[in-house]
């Protein structure tokens, strides 16, 4: 499923891709045919157009030799795009997607593709990530220290990152001491330097680091390294926001959108504020209760360790998965 080797390249034709759609195709008969596996399990993509129409491909190729399809969500609001599509298309787009056994979605705030594209049943399942050993540690009183403001996701827009930035030069013009951290690779290098520019503008660049893509213990020492969590996402493929249960994980307070299933992730007011979308005031607001208190920072973040614990390890999503599958 690896048709992208670079975060630009997401959503986009390439002649590689069609040999891998070729190849992926070609493996998926194969291991039907090796295995005897009766099941078929099949991740959709977003409401993009280019990955919807691989995902036809595959899916009008390979379902019909397996006795039962299951659709996992992990993007959400593929169902959102049939209404735009030719009628050619949307009679292929119904047969690729529609009436899978089984349709598992992240959050139950998500768009419904499951029950919209008739599949016979539908669970909730929450992701779930391992807990890495550095998140276990006591996090250090960090409280004298400028406050560390992270990011962590693909960088582009309709993630938020202009609106994190205006709402971050807001806290400059108040006085508010803190740094910020972008953690992730460019969607293209168009926003690399629109970003760049407005940083530049709102007299962030020098407080700003770009850490670029970290995976691993790199990864997870940033994110033991820094204090505020902000994720004020309004894409348009969101589900979830693995990355906001890292940084619960971690002990670190979560500033996010009110946006598809983050709701069912941050507990507003415990772990957390939830803001609307595409707005830099509350945004702001919010960042700035948590810079200028360090209790609250300690508090929330601690909460947040907690719903973790609760709700989001790999042992629950695993027993989760377990549950819904072997009743196939």
């Amino acid at each position: 499923m690896a048709f992208s080797t670079q975060t630009a390249e997401i959503g986009k034709p390439r002649l590689k891709k069609m040999r891998h759609l070729v190849s992926l195709v070609t493996r998926v008969l194969w291991c039907r045919v090796r295995s005897g596996a009766s099941i078929l399990y099949y991740p959709p993509a977003g409401p993009e157009l280019v990955p919807v129409v691989r995902d036809m491909v595959v899916l009008l190729c390979t379902r019909w030799a397996f006795g039962s399809t299951v659709l996992h969500f992990h993007a959400s609001g593929v169902s959102e795009i049939e209404p735009r599509l030719a009628r050619p298309l949307r009679i292929l787009f119904r047969s690729a997607y529609g009436g899978a056994e089984l349709a598992i979605q992240t959050s139950a705030l998500n768009p419904p593709d499951g029950q919209r594209l008739g599949a016979r049943r539908v669970a909730v399942i929450a992701n779930g990530v391992p807990d890495h050993p550095l998140a276990r540690r006591h996090r250090e009183d960090r409280s004298a220290d400028s406050p560390v403001v992270l990011y962590a996701g693909v960088v582009r827009e309709s993630k938020g990152l202009l609106v994190l930035v205006e709402a971050c030069r807001r806290l400059l013009s108040r006085g508010l001491d803190f740094r910020l951290q972008l953690m992730g690779s460019f969607e293209s290098r168009r926003f690399e330097s629109t970003l760049r520019r407005a940083l530049a503008d709102a007299g962030l660049a020098e407080r700003t680091t770009l850490l670029g893509s970290l995976s691993g213990d790199a990864k997870a020492e940033c994110f033991s390294a820094s204090d505020i969590f902000c994720y004020p996402t309004h894409f348009e493929a969101e589900s979830f926001g693995i990355v906001v249960i890292e940084a619960m994980q971690f002990s670190l307070p979560v500033v996010a959108t009110h946006w598809r299933g983050i709701p069912s992730v941050v507990a507003d007011g415990e772990s957390g504020t939830l803001v609307p979308t595409r707005d830099p005031s509350p945004l702001a607001a919010a960042l700035a209760m948590l810079v200028e208190d360090p209790d609250l920072r300690r508090r929330m973040g601690r909460r947040g360790r907690e719903l973790y614990l609760e709700r989001f390890t790999e042992d629950r999503f695993r027993h989760d998965m377990e549950s819904v599958l072997s009743e196939l």
